[in-house]
């Protein structure tokens, strides 16, 4: 068998098998990273603001 077959024998058995669940599962993603984004991405600016971290360098000499 070579490897043209396996690679088309493969694809069959992916379509059949994983392909509804994994496009289900990619536009369940897509709708979560619209939805939530932007707001996540807000709230995560606002804690590093609030935060306010300071890094200083220390003389261990």
């Amino acid at each position: 068998m070579g490897g043209a077959a396996n690679l088309g024998r493969y694809l069959r058995f992916y379509a059949v098998t994983s392909l509804g669940w994994d496009a289900f599962r990619a536009v369940g993603n897509a709708a979560l990273v619209i939805l939530l984004g932007r707001p996540l991405l807000g709230a995560l600016g606002r804690a590093a603001c609030r935060m306010n971290l300071v890094v200083r360098a220390v003389d261990n000499g």
